[in-house]
């Protein structure tokens, strides 16, 4: 029994021992002579083989006008032996990254331009046909309420436009083919100042990309800015207060300058602290825009 315990208790200290190095690989090597299925450490002939074998593959996939800028692939796939392993593993992993960037690879994808074959002649033709044909598609009160403007001011503002502002008349590309009209130009602006609506809104109808009906749009307030502000955007003169006031006293409004009009503007970025002041029948916070204009929109 006392043999038995000793037996015992020999074992379980040589299982808890911890094993030190030395004695790891020998076991492993002794397991692998044992085990044909235990895999080999790779030694440096077989490290050699494996660049041979990836450079071989890389020479491959490279065609022949980037084969002739790196000439070390014919090196490494005749005679390994010529550079030391750590040299050939360089130059591997830089072709391998150069290969990459070539490709398009990388973390963040390349964007492709995507080219849309709008035609111009059509979108033009649609428009006038629509509402500047004899007789129009659509009637007047229509063009009022789209444009925010008569036919005849827009024909006016048109003319104005070309006349001072080379950007807005149609043109032939280098190919011969006609660019986009005055008519595209300013409905896609005035569309987007009428509604409110996103550049790429009205794309479908006018046939005008996102990018340049922003441009438009920018070189279309600059220019009527430039042309009109003397006339329209400016302050009343004594006589435009004198014929007002005449007016309005006709129509048994002494005194009256003009009538008085206010719209909410949703406040969309209101402080919490306000929003209980400024929060009404709308049940949103919100500004009063109040304006004076005379009766036929003069001032």
């Amino acid at each position: 029994m006392n043999t038995s315990r000793q037996v015992s208790s020999t074992c379980s200290h040589f299982e808890n021992r911890p094993v030190n190095e030395e004695e790891s690989t020998a076991t492993k090597a002794r397991s692998s002579a044992i085990d044909p299925s235990v895999k080999k450490p790779p030694t440096a002939t077989n490290t050699s083989d494996l660049i041979v074998k990836e450079s071989l593959k890389l020479k491959n996939r490279w065609s022949a006008d980037s084969m002739d800028r790196h000439p070390i692939f014919d090196i490494i796939a005749n005679d390994s032996s010529s550079s030391s392993d750590d040299e050939v593993e360089m130059i591997l992993r830089f072709a391998i990254e150069e290969e990459r960037l070539n490709s398009g690879g990388g973390s963040r994808p390349r964007r492709r331009c995507t080219f849309i074959p709008r035609d111009f002649v059509q979108a033009t033709e649609r428009i006038f046909r629509d509402y500047f044909a004899k007789p129009p598609l659509y009637p007047p009160y229509m063009f009022q309420r789209r444009f925010r403007m008569s036919c005849s001011l827009f024909l006016c503002i048109k003319s104005t436009l070309e006349a001072t502002e080379p950007y807005f008349v149609q043109r032939r590309n280098a190919a011969g083919r006609l660019g986009l009209s005055s008519f595209q130009k300013m409905t896609a602006a005035i569309r987007m100042l009428a509604y409110g609506t996103m550049a790429d809104f009205c794309d479908e109808y006018v046939s005008i990309g996102e990018t340049t009906v922003m441009k438009y749009l920018k070189k279309f307030v600059k220019t009527v800015v430039s042309n009109f502000s003397e006339e329209y955007l400016r302050s009343p003169t004594n006589n435009d207060i004198i014929r007002l006031l005449a007016l309005g006293e006709s129509r048994g409004f002494p005194g009256m300058l003009g009538s008085i009009d206010c719209m909410h503007w949703k406040w969309k970025k209101c402080p919490t602290a306000w929003q209980g002041s400024f929060t009404g029948h709308i049940h949103e916070p919100t500004i009063i825009l109040e304006a004076v204009a005379s009766y036929d929109l003069w001032i």
